[in-house]
Parts: structure tokens; sequence; C-alpha cells
């Protein structure tokens, strides 16, 4: 995958990871365009991915966001909208947003995530000890009820 590239730009209220399926109902007629291009690309044997960044319409609140691949197309209906699975590949630093078709497309920067680095053990080994106390509280809750 190129260290910088230009992909469609979807935002949405939501943030996804690396790894992560993401469901998607397309029905508005901008991503539909981007949808068909998309696939486009796929028949051409090439990787167009989609930037999913926190946002809303037009713009984007946030300035890292997810790449995602179109895994799977679910339906198809006659009026063009359709239910796509997609997979959160990797994430990215926007740069400039430009609208060049009839959605947005942005400039991105490929962030490398580092395996196991970063005190990853520590954090999972955190996150741990938080999630034992909560259920701990919540049994001593329900007992005492």
């Amino acid at each position: 995958m190129d260290a910088t590239e230009t992909i469609p730009l979807f935002p949405l209220p939501l943030v996804v990871f690396p790894g992560q399926a993401l469901p998607l109902h397309i029905f508005e007629p901008r991503y539909r365009q981007m949808l068909v291009d998309v696939r486009q690309a796929q028949e051409r044997c090439r990787d167009l991915l989609i930037g999913i960044c926190l946002g809303q319409d037009n713009a984007a609140h946030a300035n890292v966001g997810c790449a995602v691949r179109l895994d799977k197309v679910l339906n198809e209906y006659p009026d063009g909208r359709a239910d796509i699975m997609t997979l959160g590949q990797q994430r990215f630093r926007m740069g400039q947003v430009v609208r060049e078709r009839a959605y947005l497309m942005v400039e991105v920067e490929y962030i490398e995530d580092e395996e196991g680095g970063g005190g990853s053990g520590a954090l999972i080994a955190g996150t741990a000890g938080i999630y034992e106390t909560l259920t701990a509280s919540a049994r001593r809750v329900g007992n005492a009820v």
C-alpha cells in the first residue's frame, strides 16, 4: 500500500478500526456513485479504499480516520441502494479534502501501526483490571437487589 494516496471520503457519526467489519446501507446518490467507482476499480484489479472518518454530511470532524475495503455487496435494490460489508484496513491522517466527484475525496497518509508495541500489554492488563472491577461491582449490585 502506498504511503499516501487520494481516496473517497465517507464522513460518518462513528469510528471504525482496522480489522473491524462495518456494514453500511448506501442510499444517497453521491455514495451510490462512490460504490460504482469502487466496484469498477475492483474489476480492474485495483483496491480503492474508502476513508471513514468521524463527521457528518460533507464535514469531517476529525483529522484521523480508517480506510475500509469493500468486502461484499450484500443486497442491491432496484432503485440503486445497496447494503455492503466493509472491513477496516489501516488508519490514516487526513490531508487536503477535495471535491472531484459528487462525493468528497481526501489525500491520506497512512499510519503504520506497530504490532504489540507502545506498551499494549500494559493497556490490555489495565483494561482487564477495569473489566474485573466492573463485573465484580455488577455482581454485588445484583446480589443486593
